[in-house]
């Protein structure tokens, strides 16, 4: 989701004793290439898929003790 909306990620791995810890840095790709998503809805009527979503807004919200949020519109 994270790359999709910005268009370019990095990960690289911790030290020691957390080498199974990475930091990821995303970074806007300023090209007209970023990654799209695919997305799917089964329900008793059939099957729905769309390709090429790519990301118009994402909203991203948190508060102690709760799950992160988002909300995420595509186009």
């Amino acid at each position: 989701m994270l790359k999709a909306t910005f268009g370019t990620e990095a990960s690289v791995a911790k030290s020691a004793p957390n080498a199974s810890v990475y930091d990821h840095t995303f970074t806007v790709l300023n090209t007209n290439a970023h990654p799209s998503l695919s997305c799917w809805a089964y329900d008793p009527v059939g099957t729905y898929t769309s390709t090429y979503n790519m990301v118009n807004e994402l909203k991203i919200t948190g508060a102690v003790g709760d799950y992160i949020k988002f909300d995420l519109s595509l186009l």
